[in-house]
């Protein structure tokens, strides 16, 4: 009982402050670096505090709304399908019904890994999507949701949970918010903090301002990672950013491409979700 109070309480609060967050801010804009005309080192402190920047936001949003908030949703399907379900495996063997410390702290950090992962995306290809932040968030969403709902079994029609919990429409429901609250919130979040974001410096704010990198460094140190990396670092000394008024020719066909895919995995994923519910 207490367990279930407090990730309900702590669930509520979580995707209630990301939800007051996106609705806060469905005027903010992104705004590009400025620094395509500056010297090669100035734009590889910016692409640095930028991609700092980017990635806590993605870290909060993942830990806040998969972390908790998925943590919260599994809770509250499992409570609305019933005494038959209670007990039974799921598809990643966790028991209906069972709230254990690991099992929620593993979620959480979970959550931020995939919220990192999406934000390193969008720290490549924010120049290409909509200025509004809320709706690139969407498209982000959409493309994220095309690479992980239905691979990651959180919306695959055969995945054996949707024999198990219920209501169908409910757990797609829910689903379907969480995927769209997390490109949302870490878009809103990522724009806002960019703009804050202490520079890199010889200082503690500046040193400070680093840290989200500091859990890429075992991906540095990997062979794919010291590719992967450098690229994220240098993108945007590479690709500049450009305001969509001075756009070229191949910067809207790459827009226009991820628009397209967008659509596509938001396509995916709500057929996934029909399937599921009929």
């Amino acid at each position: 009982m207490i367990a279930n109070l407090v990730i309900g309480v702590l669930g509520v609060a979580a995707l209630g402050l990301c939800a007051t967050m996106v609705a806060r801010h469905l005027t903010l804009e992104w705004t590009p670096s400025g620094v395509s005309g500056e010297p090669r080192q100035t734009r590889m402190a910016d692409a640095a505090q930028r991609l700092s920047a980017t990635l806590a936001a993605g870290f909060v949003a993942g830990a806040l709304v998969v972390g908790v908030g998925g943590r919260f949703f599994m809770r509250v399907v499992g409570a609305t399908s019933g005494d038959s379900a209670q007990g039974r495996l799921t598809e990643a063997s966790e028991v209906v019904g069972r709230v254990t410390i690991g099992g929620s702290v593993f979620f959480f950090f979970f959550g931020a890994v995939i919220g990192v992962l999406g934000a390193a995306g969008l720290y490549l290809f924010r120049a290409w999507l909509p200025l509004k932040s809320v709706t690139a968030g969407v498209l982000g969403a959409g493309v994220g949701a095309g690479l992980l709902a239905r691979p990651t079994d959180l919306l695959a029609p055969e995945s054996i949970d949707f024999e198990i919990l219920g209501p169908r429409w409910f757990a797609v429901g829910f689903a379907v918010v969480l995927i769209l609250l997390l490109g949302t919130t870490t878009c809103v979040l990522a724009d806002r903090w960019v703009q804050r974001w202490p520079k890199p410096a010889l200082s503690i704010r500046g040193v400070c301002g680093l840290l989200p990198l500091l859990p890429l460094l075992p991906l540095i140190l990997s062979g794919p990672g010291g590719v992967i990396i450098p690229v994220l670092l240098a993108g945007r000394t590479v690709w500049p950013e450009r305001r969509q008024v001075d756009s070229t020719p191949k910067d809207r066909v790459i827009a226009a491409v991820l628009i397209v895919v967008a659509a596509a995995g938001w396509m995916w994923t709500l057929a996934a979700g029909v399937e599921i519910v009929f």
